[in-house]
């Protein structure tokens, strides 16, 4: 059960070489601090990034192979694995379709770098697609299923929207 607790709000002070020529008041309106729910199962280490998106917070564990959904007020809402995936599977965010994907190689095939970069220079080619691996959750659907997706020449020079 999550305890509530007011706290008086405090000044935070920012590296001055950091900071910008300008005074903190101009970039800095509030803090909101927000506590996440503690569950069983849910371990944070030092490898753990956090990734805001529209509706969640999410907790990345590439060690584990483990991404943890919270809520934008903190309560646990899942924890998926995706260790079945493969080892060199990682997970990212695409702000763009608010979905998280999933893309590694596909295991059958050892690629030198050199065939990677044949592969990347032409991607229209539809024997290079079976190199890749891609699946996606969107996060639109609170199921948070894994659903294969054809990987695309944008996911394979890992180039994101601006």
């Amino acid at each position: 059960m999550p305890v509530l607790s007011q706290q008086d709000l405090r000044k935070i002070y920012l590296h001055p070489k950091a900071a910008g020529s300008e005074k903190q008041a101009k970039f800095v309106d509030s803090i909101r601090v927000i506590p996440l729910e503690v569950n069983d199962g849910v371990g944070l280490t030092n490898f753990n990034s956090v990734e805001i998106t529209k509706n969640y917070f999410l907790i990345r564990d590439p060690v584990g192979k483990r991404v943890f959904f919270y809520s934008k007020n903190g309560k646990f809402i899942k924890k998926v694995s995706y260790k079945r995936l493969g080892e060199n599977f990682y997970a990212s965010y695409n702000e763009q379709d608010d979905q998280l994907v999933f893309l590694g190689s596909n295991k059958n095939y050892s690629l030198t770098s050199k065939d990677k970069l044949k592969i990347m220079l032409d991607w229209s080619n539809p024997r290079n697609k079976k190199y890749f691996k891609k699946y996606i959750i969107n996060l639109a659907d609170s199921s948070f299923a894994l659903h294969k997706a054809e990987p695309t020449e944008n996911d394979i020079i890992r180039s994101h929207p601006f």
